[in-house]
């Protein structure tokens, strides 16, 4: 049996993995399926099963989280809460201090709109890989936005 380290282990996966060379094929140590999860897109950028939003997607229900695939329904102006992995973070600086964020989860990618005020805030919370956004759904031609008031960083349990 050797072990080999694994590269930039991050947020408690295990650094080393066992490796069995005598079988012919690896054969990987245990690794939870969270781990498993984690570790694809921390050494690949993607996953080859499930959503790296599965990783938080308890927490985030438990917080009243509305999936992006039912935003199309709601009134404009109603109080939504959302949530996801953060696929882009934009300010602009033609924009006057406003920052824009894409939101991905299981259903699809919302769009978030936050003011100078709210940026500043919650700027070490817009870093997190995992974010839930507290704010109010915008309806402007066929476009849906959620104009944020708070941003809350969601770290994964990987256990």
């Amino acid at each position: 049996m050797h072990r080999r380290p694994v590269p930039e282990a991050h947020h408690g996966v295990r650094s080393e993995l066992e490796l069995n060379l005598s079988a012919g094929q690896p054969q990987f140590g245990f690794l939870s399926e969270r781990e498993r999860l984690w570790a694809e897109v921390s050494y690949t950028g993607m996953t080859s099963q499930a959503h790296l939003v599965t990783l938080v997607s308890e927490k985030m229900r438990a917080m009243g989280v509305m999936p992006s695939r039912e935003l199309a329904g709601l009134q404009d102006g109603v109080k939504v809460w959302v949530g996801g992995v953060v696929v882009s973070r934009q300010r602009p600086p033609t924009a006057k201090g406003m920052a824009f964020l894409a939101l991905e989860d299981e259903g699809g990618l919302t769009n978030v709109v936050l003011r100078p005020e709210v940026y500043e805030a919650d700027r070490k919370a817009l870093r997190s890989v995992f974010v839930v956004v507290e704010g109010e759904l915008q309806r402007r031609g066929g476009a849906i936005n959620v104009l944020a008031k708070r941003v809350i960083a969601v770290k994964p349990e990987l256990g």
